[in-house]
């Protein structure tokens, strides 16, 4: 109900908009005689008046005192209230003559009753209608500020900015004094959230310095614990305001956000003039939902972008990784070698690494790093570092054999990094002894390795000892193969043997013993190769890569 200290304005307003009723009213009652016909305030002002010609004018001046009933001066006035909502707005007052009034004194009252009764139902819709036409104008101007708060909140796409600019357009939409956002950042990922105060809250305010940090936090967690909004004024009954409000605060609202449907943002408004009231909230609501909706955006972006850094350090690190495989297959007097590598994600943990130098012997490793991705990548990388190191700078000795060696410096340099990361790796060194026609191997923990004689049909070669990384000393010896024409080494990582299809099969060791038999003597080494990855493909058809595939085939010629 719109409150004014007096009515003339509705009354004015009525008159203005029912003027063409309210002549017609008077006109009747001039027409029967009436001297005039007018409209009084509530206090005793005249809004309004209609005279005939030929009497004279009302008492203008004259005050009257609406307690005293319907009737005043019943010789020559008949007055009837004005009431719209229970409340008196004014009166009618019919100056007639006394002969007239002698006549039908009570029917004309009765009328001019009724008359007061429509004028004060008119009243009471004008008064409606303008209620709604401002609750329409104050929906209008929160949409258009809506509008406004999205439009320019939509280039922020960093947490704090968005905070910031979250506080300095609701405080000025609303009209408080000022405003601070907070976001709760627990369990998001640290990329995402700068720590600030609190270490878990991250905090935007207009001005900056309105509340104390310690208010700050304690009403976030006081909103968590009711988990709706709430309103803190003077008259709020806290046994401790000062813990809350300081002196310069005069009124206080705190709104949860809702990000993600959990309400781990808050918006706080501070000295609104006149306090909140109902449009002030239902507006203050509409801004922390679009606020939070805003958020997730945000939240979305940073995730994005996370994962686009993710994904660009991967790709690079699948390209440091490629850099470090064999680029070519090596040409060694009495051999064909053939190795690849096809990892199941950007980077994984396989590798094989080649050693040709002069005057020494060819040697070869196949290894797989437990696990996937980055970590595995990294572990791979420096198994490899210190494979050819170690290959490069063994001392030159007669009919010596290096690859427990081999194992052995690998696992004193790297022990303990893969205990620390709860990883291993499996490794096959190989080494070439062209005079003697020999191929001398240790395996730790590696398999599948397929060794298939020129004269007979292919075998695993079994592994004597764990995988590096899981004891402190390697266990593994020095085994040594016939290796002449025709004779074939297969050296492939889990991932041929157990690639599985669509209905969860594994290729497994007989398949692979079973190809590697067929194609030995028909097959160079490249060709074998090649073929089994085709055949491993095809076996999976339809069914993702699971781990990573890496082959080295070495045939005698």
């Amino acid at each position: 109900m719109i409150e004014t200290q007096t009515t003339l304005p509705l009354l004015a307003i009525l008159l203005h908009s029912q003027r063409p009723l309210l002549n017609r009213l008077a006109q009747v009652w001039l027409a029967r005689g009436a001297s005039s016909f007018s409209i009084w305030s509530r206090e005793g002002e005249l809004v309004d008046c209609w005279t005939n010609p030929v009497s004279s004018s009302p008492s203008a001046g004259r005050s009257v005192d609406l307690s005293t009933g319907g009737r005043v001066d019943p010789l020559s006035y008949l007055v009837a209230p004005i009431i719209a909502r229970k409340r008196s707005l004014g009166e009618l007052r019919l100056e007639i003559s006394k002969n007239r009034l002698d006549e039908q004194p009570s029917s004309s009252l009765d009328q001019l009753e009724a008359e007061a009764l429509l004028i004060g139902q008119l009243a009471k819709f004008e008064s409606e209608l303008q209620e709604i036409t401002a609750e329409l104008v104050d929906q209008q101007d929160q949409l258009l500020a809506l509008y406004e708060l999205s439009r320019s909140m939509r280039s922020h796409l960093g947490f704090q900015e968005t905070l910031q600019a979250l506080a300095e357009e609701a405080g000025r939409l609303v009209g408080s004094q000022g405003a601070v956002t907070l976001l709760y950042n627990q369990g998001w990922p640290s990329q995402l959230v700068t720590m600030q105060r609190d270490e878990q809250l991250l905090v935007a305010g207009y001005p900056p310095a309105l509340l104390a940090d310690h208010n700050i936090v304690a009403l976030f967690w006081k909103l968590q614990e009711g988990g709706r909004e709430f309103i803190l004024n003077p008259t709020t009954p806290e046994q401790s305001m000062d813990e809350w409000l300081t002196k310069e605060i005069q009124n206080l609202l705190f709104v949860p956000i809702l990000v993600q449907d959990k309400a781990i943002a808050s918006l706080v408004l501070v000295n609104k003039p006149q306090g909140f009231t109902s449009p002030a909230l239902k507006l203050v609501r509409a801004i922390s939902y679009l606020g939070g909706a805003q958020l997730e955006n945000v939240m979305l972006y940073q995730e994005s972008l996370a994962q686009a850094r993710v994904k660009t350090e991967l790709e690079l690190a699948a390209w440091i990784q490629l850099q470090l495989l064999p680029r070519s297959n090596p040409l060694v007097p009495g051999l064909e070698i053939y190795g690849h590598s096809n990892p199941a994600l950007q980077v994984g943990g396989d590798f094989y690494s080649f050693m040709v130098q002069p005057g020494r012997p060819f040697i070869f490793s196949v290894g797989d790093i437990t696990g996937k991705g980055l970590p595995a990548a990294l572990l791979m990388a420096m198994t490899r570092t210190v494979f050819r190191n170690a290959a490069q700078f063994m001392p030159r000795l007669h009919n010596a054999k290096f690859p427990t060696r081999i194992l052995m410096r690998i696992s004193d340099d790297l022990y303990n990094d893969f205990t620390q990361v709860g990883l291993f790796t499996t490794i096959f060194v190989g080494q070439y002894d062209p005079a003697a026609g020999e191929l001398h191997y240790a395996n730790a923990g590696h398999s599948p390795v397929i060794y298939c004689p020129a004269s007979g049909k292919a075998e695993l070669l079994e592994s004597d000892s764990p995988p590096v990384g899981v004891l402190p000393q390697i266990l593994a010896k020095d085994f040594k193969l016939k290796f002449g024409p025709g004779d074939l080494l297969v050296v492939a990582t889990d991932g041929f043997s157990e690639a599985s299809n669509q209905v969860g099969e594994l290729f497994g060791y007989e398949r692979l013993l079973e190809f590697v038999t067929t194609r030995a003597a028909s097959d160079s080494a490249e060709t074998l190769g090649k073929e089994l990855f085709r055949a491993i493909h095809h076996f999976s058809a339809g069914h993702n890569q699971d781990d990573d595939q890496t082959l080295v085939v070495i045939k005698g010629v």
